[in-house]
């Protein structure tokens, strides 16, 4: 029989103060993905800790005209 699996997707950026708490209270999901904006400070490490599936992606700034 299939069993479906429940993933989570989590956008950071600059995130320390406040991912693990997000990252705790997700943990019962079979798959967590994080998907970091550049973070400057420890985000990608406290993730680290939760998933090996982290991308790292630059962040886009479009100009307003």
């Amino acid at each position: 029989m299939l069993q479906n699996k429940i993933s989570v997707i989590l956008i950071t950026g600059n995130e320390e103060e406040n991912i693990r708490d997000c990252l705790e209270d997700i943990k019962w999901a079979d798959e967590i993905i994080v998907v970091d904006s550049e973070s400057t400070e420890r985000t990608f490490e406290i993730a680290k800790a939760y998933t090996n599936n982290i991308s790292i992606k630059n962040r886009e700034t479009k100009k307003q005209e």
